[in-house]
C-alpha cells in the first residue's frame, strides 16, 4: 500500500511485534513521545489532522488495517468526530475494528464517556494519565502486547 501525503510520516522500525499504528495529535511535541514509545511495537504513521487520519485509515483498511489508532481529541477535525468516521467506515466494510485510543489534553468525565461510547477502547489524559506504563498496560488488556 503506498499512501503518499505530506502530512504523513512513517517510522519503520526493528522490533519484536509488527503492528500497524496510527498517531494522529495535532502537538508536535507529544506525537513526537508517542511515536519514540509506539515504534518498538510496530510501524507507526503519524499525522497532525484529524480528517488526514480518517483518509488513512480508510485507505490501508481494505488491504492491512491498523492495529491501533491514537487519536488526540482536540485537533483540527476533532479525535471524537475522527473516532466515529473510522467507525463508521469498519461497519462499511465490514472489518474487524482497530483498537482505538482516544487522548485529551483534559480530564472530562462527560468527554470520557462520549469517546467510548462512539467507539474508543480506552481514554488517556495527557500527562500522569498517559505514561508508557499504562499505554503498554491498555496495549496488553487488548492483545497487541506481551
Amino acid at each position: 500500500m503506498n499512501f503518499n501525503h505530506p502530512n504523513v510520516n512513517l517510522i519503520l522500525a526493528k522490533r519484536s511485534v509488527d503492528l500497524k499504528i496510527l498517531i494522529a495529535d495535532d502537538d508536535k511535541v507529544h506525537r513526537d513521545k508517542l511515536k519514540k514509545f509506539f515504534s518498538k511495537f510496530g510501524d507507526v504513521y503519524d499525522v497532525d489532522d484529524g480528517k488526514i487520519a480518517v483518509s488513512l485509515f480508510r485507505s490501508h483498511i481494505k488491504d492491512k488495517k491498523f492495529d491501533l489508532v491514537i487519536l488526540d481529541n482536540l485537533m483540527t477535525y476533532c479525535g471524537m468526530d475522527a473516532l466515529e468516521d473510522m467507525r463508521a467506515e469498519e461497519i462499511k466494510i465490514k472489518s474487524s475494528p482497530s483498537v482505538i485510543f482516544m487522548i485529551s489534553g483534559f480530564e472530562d468525565i462527560d468527554e470520557k464517556k462520549e469517546a467510548h461510547k462512539k467507539g474508543a477502547d480506552e481514554y488517556f489524559v495527557k500527562g500522569k494519565g498517559c505514561t508508557p506504563a499504562i499505554l503498554k498496560e491498555a496495549m496488553k488488556k487488548h492483545g497487541l502486547a506481551a
